[in-house]
This record gives C-alpha cells, structure tokens and sequence, in this order.
C-alpha cells in the first residue's frame, strides 16, 4: 500500500499542477472526481500487474475526461511493461508536454529515449531533467554513457565534471573519470584524479597502484603500496598487490620480502599469506635452485604451523618436494591437502601417479579406491584401480576396472591405449593369448611406439615361444624408444634368451642391472637362468638368491636355488 500511496500522491500532485488551482473548500467537479476515481482504478491494476486491464482503464479514462499529463504518464509506463515501447515513447512525450516542469516525466521520457537509442532526444530531455533536479544521478550518468557511445569523450568528463560539481566527489565518478582518460591514454591525468580519492579513503591507492600496473609502471606501483602498508600495517590488500606486482616482474626477492613482512603479522589472514605464497611460486624461474627451493618450504612449514589444517599449502609444498625430487615426502604432503581438503582433484591424481613411480602398489590400489569414489566418472581413477590390481594379482576386479575406465573415457586416445595394453595383460595371464595379441596389435596400429604395449607384447611372445622374431623386433625397437628404462632391457634380454642367444641375453640383463637403482626381482631371476645356460651355475645361483631376497615368498625361486637348476 506504501506504494500505492506514494505513486497516486506524485500523479495526483501532478494532475493538481495541471489543473486550475483553486480554494481547498471549492466543490470538486463530478466529472474531475470520476476521472481521479478512474486512475485510482488503474493504479490499482498497475501496481498488480495487471498490465491489460490497467492499460484499459487509463485508456478509457482519456477517452472519456480528455488527455491529463498525469494520466498519460501511467499509461506511457503501462505500455512499456506490455512491451509496447514505440506507444510508450508517444505517451511519455505528450505527458512531458502537458507539464513541462514535472521531473518525472521528464526522467521517464528520457531513459525510454536512451533504451531506443534515441541519443539526442534523450540528451535533450535529461539535460532538462538536470535542471530540475540537479542530484540526478542516473541522468549525469545516461549523458556520460551517450557521449562516450558517440565517442565524445570531452563532453563525458565535462559532464561528471559538472557532476562533481553538484553533487561532490565520489568513487563512482573518479572511477568513471579514470576510464575514459586511460581510454585517452592520459595515464597521468588518470592518476591525478585518482589522488583526490586517496585523500578521503587510503584504500584508494589499490585502484591507482592498478592502474600503474596495468601500464607497466611497476616500480612506481610498488612504491605506492609500500607506502601504504607503512601507513596501516593491517592493510591486506596492498601486502597481496604488492606481491602480484613483484611476481609480474618476476622479483623474487621482492615477493620473498612480501611473504616475510605478511607472516610476521599474526592478525593478517590465512588466506592472503596463500595468495603471497602463490606469488612468490610463480616468481622463481623454472630452474628453481635449491636454496630457492629450500626458503619455500621453509615458509610453507611456517604457514602450515600456524594454518595446519589449510589443504592449499600442502599441495604448495608438494608441488616443491616433486620438483626437488623428493617423491615419497611429496606423496605424503599431497595425502595431507586431500586429508583437510577430499575434493582436490590435482592432489588425487598426484597421489596415483607418486604411487606408480614408487612403486608402492598396496598403496596406489587404496589411493586409487578411494578416488573412484569421489570421482566415480573419471576414467584416469578407474585405469590406475585397474593397474593396481593387476600389480597385486587381483585379475577378475582389474578387468572389471578397466572396462569402467574404458567406458567413460571419450577423447583421450593415449589413456585409450594404456587401458587396452591392460587388458592385454590380464588376457595373457588368463591364457587367453589370441585376446592378448588382438589388443596389442590395435595399441600398435595407432601408436607404434606405446611402450606398455610393446614391453608386454614381446614378453607374451616370448614366454609363449611363439613369433620370436616378432618379438626381437618389437623389443628393439622398446629399447630404442626407451633406453633408459631398466625393465624394458629385461624384456629384451628375454626374448633373446628364449631365442637361445645367452651372451646377448646376458648383455642386455647387465644393461637392466646398470639401470634399476632398486633391484626387480624378475631382472635377477632372469639373470640366473641366462647364467645357467652360459654354464655358470654358481654365479646363477647367486643372482637366484637376490631375487628371492626381494620376494621371499616366491616358491619357484626357492626351487631353483635348493635343485641349483632351471624348473620348467
């Protein structure tokens, strides 16, 4: 009802304008009574939206009392809520005509001229409505927006000039000043404006030091905004530009000193002390040294003593201890961020793939469990489940996991490939070697050089003694693509021990030796067979038992060493 009120008060008011003013106790017209009695009518169906009606009853009412700016006003707001903007403009008009000296009317008709894009009709209505009501905010800023839609550039800041003038300084017209003068390219003059707003609101200084930055000025940016943080300590903002700034020029001991002042201040927020952090990352080049690697942690662990249960910085010092080459400790600050944070992606994929290059396959099986989980339709989870339970010999749930994985991969060829050269595998072990061969070969067809494929596929050909020569000229050309991984000579050394050619066999196996920093079992288990068939039956023995010392449980290596003999 306020709102009824309010309108009939300003259209009544102005109807009152419009007619002869007369005594207060003078008897009201029966004719001017039902005309008022007819717009009351419409507002009321107005201010329900019920446009139709509304429309109707202010239509009758012209129709039967005869044209009333007031009247015409509504019906012209009428028309626009029925969409019908080129009558709604007619309306506006002729109620601004009919009272010349009505705001209102005028601030209506002018934003139905700005919307139709009627620029000099509107300029000329606002610029009236300016002189009514010389606060009109929305009217300075229509002018500002025609003017720089007719590229006027000049007139826009004449215009909040004047407005400045009337209605005193604020952000919005500083702001609106700024834009168009760097619009100018006048950096400076930009500046300038902007240094009327420092004076009443420090914070200010944020939007200037942007500007600066925005044009390359970074000295004088970070300046700025030491002067600042000097002025008021507490002043997050600047501590985070500030940093932004040194990490665009790649200052890193800038951002490094950045970081220092933020985590001496204990009242400063997590979240500013990570966006320091992140800067001061993103500052190091790409040959990180290591006494650069070592101050980052090292404020990583103050931010994490401080902050322990903020995910973002153990990702951070994961991220460090990769590139250090610390894989294990990396693994664990990455199971610390999905600890406190379950639905960081980036950490779960680190997390497997650690796993894999460790080795640690227990661990990479209840990782990779666990990831299905929270992302049961990302393929990359299931293959990794997949190749988990292959490592530990769980067939039947491995090929279960990979056709998952294969059925919500779409476009990832190369994660295709793996996932086939998998299943391979598992066939193999199954004994289902025509299956096997089929997968393998469509790995190859379309990646000539996939190095699970062809590490898999020789060894298949040669335990089944079946196409050696395939199988020397697939793990040849393993060795050639790969010649830095110690298994893939095993595989080599395989296929050419079960083509009977021991001394190659025996050269390729030492080359796996000189390669595996760990020790594989299977590399000295197939160090003592070749070296029984050259005769060396001692020496097989030897490289039997440190086989078994990596896998005591394995039955067929205790055999071998208690009959000091090949047990087919």
């Amino acid at each position: 009802m306020r709102i009824l009120v309010f309108l009939i008060l300003i259209c009544t008011a102005a109807m009152g304008q419009s007619a002869v003013d007369e005594p207060q106790d003078q008897k009201i017209e029966a004719k001017e009574l039902k005309a008022e009695q007819s717009f009351t009518e419409g507002m009321k169906l107005y201010l329900i939206e019920d446009f139709e009606k509304a429309y109707a009853e202010f239509r009758k009412g012209i129709q039967a009392y005869g044209e009333n700016a007031s009247i015409l006003f509504m019906l012209s707001k009428t028309e626009m809520a029925l969409n019908r903007i080129p009558a709604a403009l007619i309306s506006a008009k002729k109620a601004s005509d009919l009272d010349k000296e009505n705001f209102f009317y005028l601030q209506h008709l002018g934003n139905l001229q700005f919307k139709q894009n009627q620029y000099k009709e509107a300029t000329n209505t606002i610029k009236k409505a300016l002189k009514l009501k010389p606060n009109f905010v929305e009217g300075y800023l229509n002018l500002v927006d025609i003017y720089l839609i007719e590229g006027k550039e000049s007139e826009a800041l004449k215009t909040l000039a004047d407005m400045e003038e009337s209605m005193g300084s604020s952000e919005q017209i500083t702001q609106a000043k700024q834009t168009i003068l760097l619009k100018q390219n006048k950096v400076d003059a930009a500046l300038k404006e902007g240094k009327k707003m420092v004076k009443t609101d420090p914070q200010y200084v944020l939007q200037q030091s942007s500007i600066l930055i925005s044009n390359s000025r970074f000295s004088e940016a970070a300046q700025m905004l030491k002067n600042a943080i000097d002025e008021n300590p507490n002043f997050m903002e600047a501590y985070g530009l500030l940093a932004e700034t040194y990490a665009k020029q790649n200052n890193k001991q800038g951002t490094k000193d950045v970081l220092n002042s933020i985590l001496a201040q204990n009242s400063l927020p997590y979240s500013l002390k990570a966006n320091a952090l992140g800067s001061y990352f993103s500052s190091l080049k790409n040959n990180t040294q290591t006494e650069d690697i070592t101050d980052a942690l090292n404020f990583c662990d103050q931010i994490i003593a401080k902050h322990p249960e903020e995910a973002r910085t153990y990702v951070y010092k994961a991220d460090l201890l990769v590139k250090s080459n610390q894989i294990l400790a990396a693994r664990d600050a990455y199971l610390n961020a999905i600890k406190y944070d379950k639905g960081i992606f980036e950490a779960w994929l680190a997390i497997v793939e650690l796993d894999v290059k460790l080795a640690k396959y227990d661990d990479l099986l209840k990782h990779s469990e666990k990831a299905t989980e929270y992302y049961p339709n990302h393929s990359y989870f299931w293959y990794h489940l997949g190749f988990a339970q292959i490592q530990t010999k769980n067939y039947s749930d491995a090929l279960i996991s990979l056709e998952e994985a294969q059925a919500l991969n779409t476009n990832n060829k190369e994660l295709r490939h793996h996932i086939n050269a998998s299943m391979a595998e598992i066939y193999h072990q199954n004994g289902k070697l025509d299956k096997a061969k089929e997968l393998f070969e469509q790995v190859l067809a379309e990646n000539p050089n996939n190095e699970q494929a062809l590490n898999n596929y020789s060894y298949l050909l040669a335990t089944s003694k079946k196409d050696l020569d395939k199988a020397v000229v697939l793990s040849e050309r393993l060795i050639k693509s790969y010649p830095n991984q110690a298994a893939n000579y095993d595989t080599f050394a395989w296929v050419l021990f079960q083509r009977g050619e021991y001394n190659k066999a025996n050269e390729a196996i030492e080359l796996a030796i000189a390669k595996d920093k760990n020790g594989s079992e299977s590399i000295f288990e197939h160090k003592g067979d070749i070296l029984f068939k050259l005769g060396q039956t001692e020496n097989a023995v030897s490289a039997w038992k440190k086989a078994l010392e990596l896998n005591k449980s394995n039955k067929k290596l205790e055999n071998k060493i208690k009959e000091r003999t090949i047990i087919e």
